[in-house]
């Protein structure tokens, strides 16, 4: 019996007609932190969310379950100081600070 393979041996050339191609120009989304998190404090959950500018720092926002979002307006040089601000912020004025209003349509519990 004969083993056979769909990839390529050693001297062939890989056929590209069946290979995807992505239209040019199509940009990725932002580079997310490790750091970013879900965190729950008095019965209220935020994710926190930080991602690189693009030009060598890192962005914070802050979504809370209703789909609010706070964002700090100047980049942080790192992620873990922009992580540190979240934590400071939330600890400091209450996870309230960075929850918005709930949908009109929203009752909560």
């Amino acid at each position: 019996m004969e083993a056979t393979s769909d990839s390529p041996q050693s001297g062939e050339h890989f056929d590209w007609s069946h290979a995807e191609h992505l239209p040019s120009g199509i940009e990725e989304g932002p580079v997310h932190s490790p750091l970013s998190q879900r965190l729950a404090r008095d019965g209220t959950a935020v994710e926190i969310e930080i991602y690189d500018d693009g030009e060598g720092g890192w962005l914070l926002e802050i979504v809370d379950e209703f789909g609010n979002s706070t964002v700090w307006d100047d980049a942080f040089a790192t992620d873990s100081a922009a992580l540190a601000e979240a934590l400071n912020t939330i600890d400091g004025e209450g996870i309230a600070s960075v929850i918005g209003a709930a949908p009109a349509n929203v009752i909560r519990h």
